[in-house]
């Protein structure tokens, strides 16, 4: 992303922060912001990131540090390698709405003048990590694209495996295709779903390998869509969510390239979507063995 002036997916006219609100901040709390990240505020205080796969900026007064309780619970590597790590030099900075990873500014590493490193955090398993060396390589790396998926949907004619296939179509109207294709199987031993939805905002491809044993507990069948498409779904949930594996692809409709994104311990479960409740209740007893 070469300047703030692209920086928005929504811009709002004469809704960014003052530059004294920024200095403000910036001598309240002892460090200087990245130069992108204080020229986006000035052109709008927060918002969903242009091509920024669902990567969300704190609004000004909300770019502050954790509390003391987050640090009593969170692994860090940097607090673990810096004798005198600080943590009010850590600021949260924003958020993923779709994986619901969590970012932060960190400046211990660098100093409270210089590019702060950028972490990020999970709640499940609880570590913070380092994801890239600056703010500014931090967005070019949210807002690239490719040429083609993270997979191409043939892998799941060649699975060792199928345990079910599902194709809903889920159209309102016949102007708009809105169309769900599911293919649930195992992959060298793996419980692996494979998820494509195409509608009028966008196409997406989903691969999420699923560790198993499941929790009998949490995978439920569940009523998901009311009449008439009439839904439900299998929550597949592992005991240990750790070893989820997803790979994500996703094309606006007007666009020839694709946001993808590949994430090692999220989503913490996935679901299998059927208007067949009893087909649900078939997969679930055959993977729990439970009625």
């Amino acid at each position: 992303m070469a300047n703030a002036t692209e920086f928005w997916l929504d811009h709002f006219d004469d809704a960014g922060v003052t530059a004294e609100e920024l200095a403000d901040w910036e001598q309240n709390y002892g460090v200087s912001l990245p130069l992108l990240l204080r020229d986006a505020l000035l052109i709008q205080n927060g918002g969903l990131v242009l091509r920024g796969k669902d990567l969300r900026i704190h609004r000004l007064d909300e770019i502050a540090p954790p509390s003391a309780e987050f640090w009593e619970f969170a692994d860090h590597e940097l607090a673990e390698e810096i004798d005198e790590y600080d943590p009010n030099l850590a600021f949260w900075i924003g958020c993923d709405e779709h994986l619901g990873g969590q970012y932060l500014l960190d400046f211990n590493e660098s100093g409270s003048d210089a590019e702060p490193v950028v972490l990020e955090y999970y709640s499940d398993p609880g570590e913070a990590t380092i994801v890239a060396d600056t703010f500014e390589e931090f967005i070019d790396d949210r807002t690239s694209r490719d040429d083609s998926p993270l997979f191409d949907w043939s892998e799941t004619d060649t699975l060792d495996v199928v345990l079910a296939r599902q194709i809903i179509d889920l159209a309102a109207d016949e102007d708009i295709l809105v169309r769900l294709e599911q293919v649930l199987g195992r992959r060298e031993g793996r419980l692996v779903l494979y998820v494509h939805e195409f509608n009028g905002d966008e196409e997406r491809y989903e691969r999420i390998f699923i560790p198993e044993p499941l929790d009998a507990t949490m995978s439920t069948v569940q009523q998901c869509r009311p009449a008439p498409a009439n839904t439900w779904f299998l929550h597949l949930y592992p005991v240990d969510s750790e070893g989820i594996q997803s790979a994500t692809s996703v094309r606006a409709p007007d666009e020839e390239e694709w946001d993808n994104e590949e994430a090692d311990g999220v989503p913490v479960y996935a679901t299998f979507e059927s208007n067949d409740r009893e087909l649900l209740k078939q997969i679930r007893q055959q993977l729990l063995g439970k009625s």
